[in-house]
């Protein structure tokens, strides 16, 4: 073949292409990798645990409160929470006893900015309201209800079920829960910290049921208080309830008081609250269903009309609540 010939072959001829690189897959980056398991929905059952140990499990009902009240405690949401109330239906598959309480699931919701509330709580009967701490005999079938304090703003994006090493349930409360009810609610979601309400009308504060019903002023002074330097003694009259289910101590000092007059200054509080019948400081439990009435003193200029009186809880909630006076 001529020199000129085996040029042109070679000018022509498929030139062999390179193998394509494979693909090198992302490196996964810890604790953004989603945990194995299945999406839950509401009243259906799932088996949850390790392979010999697992419970059947069963998410009734969920509901958005401030408080609830048990045997041995009111669980009170804390300064930017709310409780969300969940009970369940656990059941035993096996054919031996299995433990069941608080250590027996794990419960994580997740808020709207995605940081996490884990419960660490206790289990409780839903009817006795008593902690839950027993064996589940094979086949047997309980109901529980646990108060998980969580976020204060926003739904639940996802309530994450775990027990064991084994998967997870996944469920998403996004409108699936019975909203939040009364003056710290807005939107059925959100519970405020502070709120409005009316003469003689009973609200929830704390661990207590609270209403505020009149205004007195005492020309001659009240209990051991006189009037004094264009100051006149004001009384105004609370009642306080426990819905709980133990004794609540009340005493002078369990919500503090701000009176603001009719022009919105700020009365001098005496840092009392005298009973109705003695005109002695409270100090004094008050049994479950039981009732308290009682005045907070203050010093108001004379001829000044107060106007609103603010009650801060000074428990565990912090949120306080604001009555127009009558």
């Amino acid at each position: 073949m001529s020199t000129s010939l085996v040029a042109a072959a070679l000018l022509f001829s498929p030139v062999p292409q390179a193998a394509p690189k494979k693909p090198q897959g992302q490196k996964p980056v810890l604790g953004q990798v989603q945990m194995a398991g299945d999406n839950g929905k509401m009243g259906t059952t799932y088996s949850l645990g390790d392979k010999g140990g697992e419970l059947n499990f069963t998410l009734d009902t969920a509901e958005f409160v401030l408080r609830a009240p048990m045997v041995d405690d009111t669980i009170v949401a804390k300064k930017g929470e709310k409780i969300l109330l969940l009970t369940f239906t656990v059941a035993n598959p096996q054919k031996a006893d299995q433990k069941l309480n608080y250590t027996s699931l794990k419960f994580t919701a997740v808020a709207p900015d995605d940081k996490n509330s884990e419960f660490d709580g206790y289990f409780y009967h839903p009817d006795r309201k008593t902690r839950f701490d027993t064996s589940l005999k094979p086949a047997q079938k309980v109901k529980v209800t646990i108060p998980f304090p969580i976020h204060g703003i926003g739904p639940v994006n996802k309530l994450i079920v775990k027990r064991g090493g084994g998967k997870v349930l996944r469920y998403d409360l996004r409108e699936k829960v019975e909203p939040l009810a009364g003056p710290f609610a807005k939107d059925g979601t959100n519970a405020l910290e502070k709120a409005d309400s009316e003469a003689k009308r009973v609200f929830a504060l704390g661990k207590a049921d609270v209403a505020v019903y009149a205004v007195e002023t005492f020309d001659e002074g009240l209990g051991d208080y006189k009037p004094s330097g264009g100051q006149q003694i004001v009384g105004i009259t609370v009642t306080v309830q426990n819905p709980g289910l133990q004794p609540f101590k009340m005493t002078w000092n369990t919500f503090r008081p701000t009176l603001l007059d009719e022009n919105g200054e700020a009365c001098e509080w005496t840092q009392d609250l005298l009973g109705m019948s003695s005109n002695r400081t409270v100090d004094q439990e008050i049994a479950p269903d039981g009732q308290i009435r009682a005045r907070y003193v203050f010093r108001v200029a004379k001829g000044v009309k107060p106007a609103k009186l603010t009650l801060l809880d000074a428990g565990d909630s912090q949120r306080s609540m604001t009555v127009t006076l009558p």
